[in-house]
């Protein structure tokens, strides 16, 4: 819950020295004990961004009036309420149709959604705000994996580790070639600068955080930001 905080990493390295971190293994394995599933590894799920079929959200303020499809559960909302636009949560496999028929405006999700869902059909606009980046978990049970011989262990945490990076490339490639791909599908792309996307965070960023703190507490929100800190030094 605490990556789904908007505007947290401004690029894909300071992201990826964070969930490979000291951080991630602490959370693992608060994780690990008490549910009982490990968290061996975060591939990466691609960065997320703003569509719509109305017009280009450069500000905050393009966001308004807007009616945006979100994905069930309150932080999702909270984000979009944040940028002053109206939230709407609607199963995935029910969006395509919900944008070519008009019920919402727009979406938010990654380069591989997009494409895959064929999101762009039904959506002109992408801004590339980049709000959350977004992570696939590789999990295991616990038992079962402190069943396994050390050999075994072994071989199970090779092949996520190799799993993991083949995901990370594959998603990047398609996050850094944004422009062209979805340009070339017919949607008008929106680069943001650095300046503009601290206004986007100004909005959304107090407003989730306070929610996801009042949810797992502070000190797991301020154990990541102090992470945050920590990688963009190094």
């Amino acid at each position: 819950m605490v990556f789904a905080i908007p505007y947290l990493f401004e690029d894909q390295a300071t992201a990826w020295a964070v969930v490979d971190g000291p951080f991630f293994q602490e959370m693992a394995e608060d994780m690990r004990k008490t549910t009982g599933i490990r968290m061996l590894a975060l591939g990466d799920n691609g960065i997320r961004h703003f569509t719509n079929s109305k017009r280009a959200i450069r500000t905050p303020d393009d966001m308004k009036g807007l009616k945006i499809r979100v994905m069930t559960g309150p932080i999702w909302s909270k984000l979009v309420e944040s940028l002053g636009a109206s939230p709407s949560p609607i199963p995935w496999t029910e969006l395509p149709a919900a944008l070519q028929q008009g019920v919402v405006d727009g979406q938010e999700n990654g380069v591989t959604n997009i494409l895959a869902a064929s999101l762009y059909q039904s959506q002109k606009h992408i801004s590339l705000d980049g709000h959350v980046y977004s992570w696939h978990a590789y999990l295991m049970n616990d038992k079962f994996f402190s069943g396994l011989t050390p050999e075994e262990q072994k071989v199970v945490l090779r092949g996520i580790q190799i799993a993991k990076w083949i995901h990370r490339g594959m998603t990047s490639a398609q996050d850094l070639n944004a422009p062209s791909i979805l340009g070339g599908a017919g949607m008008e792309v929106t680069p943001l600068s650095l300046e503009q996307v601290s206004a986007f965070r100004a909005k959304a960023q107090p407003a989730v955080r306070a929610w996801v703190e009042e949810q797992v507490g502070k000190q797991w929100v301020e154990k990541l930001f102090k992470a945050i800190e920590d990688a963009k030094g190094k």
